[in-house]
């Protein structure tokens, strides 16, 4: 199984994305949990999202 975990972080709209076998399993911006636009941190609520989602 191959598994591909993308981070975004200390940038403007940080996100992380989730694949596996080539497909999405799951994609979320931090600021979706954080309801703050632009946030400048390292994305750990969408981290933990994805990583439920899988």
């Amino acid at each position: 199984m191959t598994a591909i975990l993308g981070i975004s972080g200390y940038y403007p709209d940080s996100a992380v994305a989730l694949i596996v076998e080539g497909r999405i399993v799951a994609a979320a911006q931090e600021g979706r949990f954080t309801r703050l636009r632009h946030g400048h941190r390292l994305p750990t609520r969408a981290l933990k999202y994805c990583l439920r989602r899988a």
